[in-house]
């Protein structure tokens, strides 16, 4: 199989389905990332029923071969190859049975990171029992696996891709923790790839030895799992048997590493494809926290892998491959590595990506010019305008953004400079990039009133003038020596040593992290059980264990009565307890700015109110709300 570039789309759940069927929505979104021109499209699927409504399209039956066909020739238009990972997550139907939890032996692993579906938690309707397979299901199974790669072969695609990484069940066969068995799948390392190895085999006599079969494979960080050296083994194993290419994933979802976050550094995986090349001739992807094309391509150089998989860079930026190739990456759309795709997943509904609002929407959403071109005012240059202003232009409108201060990115600009989270601040150099080179004009240090609607008379009207820190009536609240978490973070006041700060969501941890890289101690109240509740779940549990490595306090189910000159007054468990502070922090929320909700009610033909002045939430429903305005308008 012949590759135009060394860009493979790496495989994903997306929720869009109808109940396994792949339906316009799903064709949509591979075709225009198969537009954006990449080398390869990994697609996963199930050979297995999973449930009423899995993650992944169906290929257990013949009726699903004419979707299948449909998807194949959308990439294919591009000249894009397809190959379908053929998923085996943790769960199995057999004929005439629900769906059961099983594997090889029954053996667990302590789940150390959350959310369940990072740990392989049962699916809805599943025992939670993970039942030992006997060896006619095993046989079932690759049987079934086999099935669905000839009808793979059928609809058009190139090959198969194999998931025997993250502690999913083929790599539960390839453990020794997992795998304790003692017939002819268990013991020795050959005996534990027989699964694998089986698999294979069937789906060559189903769907031919002419054809590409590829693989994922990866370490443990787990005390008696599978090594690095393990995994040279295991790849001489796989080529022998005629796999074509190995992708070398970091680690397994149980394992406590924060694979894919925003403190994880660009690349920090490579190694691992690196030591499998060194072993074996067939073709090794690196990926797993690799966004930057300038990355991507110094892994080549440097002989670390044959090729790059990625899926979060594009989910966030389609044309990622067709943008880098023409040497524009400026005007590609960066992953920030925020996790909200990942959570979507995880919390059963349809992919979300947090900066790129298009993702999922393709069918729904085409960039066709409007059929007549309004005045459109867009009030605010943050997040949400930025990106209202952008689309409202490109779809043929006279746009002017008005932003009272004098510079564009809003909260933005504040949102990077905490530890580790550097790749917002390239969201917002992107955004107002997009909006500088397009027909927008700018009005920086202009505040927009409602005389300016009655004099300029716009058709359109977005306002997206953000939010504002609350202050809590609490006594004291006024002390000089009370600042905002947004005031820390802008520079605007010096801390002392000693720093309590009042609320323990996201900001207020992303303010106590960046403190005490300065130096300073600072120690968190919360009022709830839990810190950083509002924080992603997927990069929740390294934040806080970030903060517990930098010794930062964090006293929960604590309400603040006061603040006086010594501190901050507390009662926990019906007791008073006095935190000593040099300054107070407050971060307890943020109120949507409302100034103009009323005042330009009969005064515009047309008003949108998108992102924080609406509510305040995450920045994926700003970046939403702003292109469904520009969309729309």
């Amino acid at each position: 199989m012949e590759l135009k570039n060394r860009i493979v789309m790496a495989p994903m759940a997306t929720n869009f389905l109808s109940y396994g069927e792949i339906n316009q929505r799903f064709i949509s979104f591979y075709r225009e990332r198969a537009k954006g021109g990449p080398g390869l499209i990994v697609i996963s699927m199930t050979p297995n029923r999973l449930d009423n409504n899995p993650p992944f399209p169906g290929v257990y039956d013949d009726r699903f071969i004419s979707g299948i066909s449909k998807l194949a020739a959308a990439c294919k238009e591009f000249d894009v190859k397809v190959v379908a990972q053929l998923v085996v997550t943790y769960s199995w139907a057999f004929p005439g049975h629900p769906v059961e939890f099983v594997s090889p032996s029954g053996t667990t692993i302590t789940k150390r990171v959350d959310p369940p579906f990072r740990l392989g938690g049962p699916l809805p309707g599943c025992s939670p029992h993970r039942r030992p397979l006997k060896e006619d299901e095993i046989r079932e199974i690759i049987e079934d696996i086999g099935d669905a790669a000839g009808r793979l072969r059928e609809a058009g695609f190139d090959g198969v891709q194999y998931l025997a990484a993250a502690g999913y069940l083929v790599s539960q066969f390839i453990s020794p923790i997992t795998n304790q068995r003692t017939d002819s799948y268990g013991g020795n390392v050959e005996n534990r790839m027989r699964f694998l190895t089986d698999i294979l085999a069937d789906c060559k006599q189903k769907a031919g030895e002419d054809w590409s079969y590829l693989t994922r494979i990866s370490p443990q960080k787990t005390k008696s799992g599978i090594t690095v050296d393990d995994l040279k083994e295991i790849a001489l194993i796989l080529q022998q048997a005629g796999v074509h290419a190995i992708d070398a994933l970091p680690g397994w979802h149980e394992d406590p590493i924060p694979m894919i976050a925003p403190a994880t550094p660009q690349g920090q995986w490579a190694s691992i494809a690196q030591a499998l090349k060194e072993t074996v001739q067939i073709p090794i992807g690196a990926g797993t926290q690799i966004q930057e094309p300038e990355i991507a391509e110094s892994i080549l150089e440097e002989g670390k892998a044959d090729y790059i998989y990625m899926c979060r860079a594009m989910i966030a930026e389609p044309d990622f491959p067709n943008l880098a190739k023409a040497g524009r990456t400026d005007e590609i759309r960066p992953c920030i590595t925020c996790g909200h795709c990942l959570e979507s997943i995880a919390d059963n509904v349809c992919v979300h990506c947090s900066v790129n609002p298009a993702a999922g929407r393709e069918a729904d959403y085409p960039f066709t010019p409007a059929q007549k071109p309004k005045k459109v005012f867009v009030v605010g240059g943050g997040p949400a305008g930025l990106e209202a202003a952008k689309i409202a232009a490109a779809r043929g409108h006279h746009v002017t953004l008005f932003e009272k201060t004098g510079q564009l990115g809003g909260q933005l600009n504040l949102a990077f400079i905490p530890p580790h989270k550097k790749r917002i601040g390239l969201l917002d150099a992107y955004l107002i990039r997009e909006v500088e080179r397009s027909s927008v004009n700018v009005m920086l240090n202009t505040e927009f009133t409602v005389e300016t609607a009655e004099r300029e008379r716009p058709d359109v009207v977005i306002v997206a003038i953000g939010s504002d820190p609350i202050i809590p009536p609490i006594p004291g609240v006024d002390l000089k020596q009370v600042v905002t978490a947004l005031d820390v973070l802008a520079g605007k006041v010096e801390t002392g040593q000693n720093v309590v700060i009042i609320g323990g969501g996201a900001v207020g941890c992303e303010t106590a992290e960046f403190l005490s890289m300065q130096g300073k101690l600072p120690v968190i109240i919360e009022m709830l059980d839990s810190a950083a509740k509002d924080v992603c779940k997927i990069n929740r549990w390294h934040l806080i264990s970030r903060l517990a490595q930098a010794c930062v306090g964090i006293q929960l189910s604590a309400k603040v009565v006061g603040i006086s000159d010594k501190g901050v007054e507390g009662i926990r468990q019906g007791k008073s307890e006095l935190f000593p502070a040099d300054t107070v922090v407050l971060a307890v929320g943020m109120r949507g700015n409302r100034s103009l909700t009323h005042l330009l009610r009969g005064k515009v033909p047309q008003v949108y109110y998108v992102g924080d002045c609406t509510e305040p939430r995450k920045m994926t429903q700003a970046l939403t709300e702003g292109f469904m305005a520009g969309a729309t308008a």
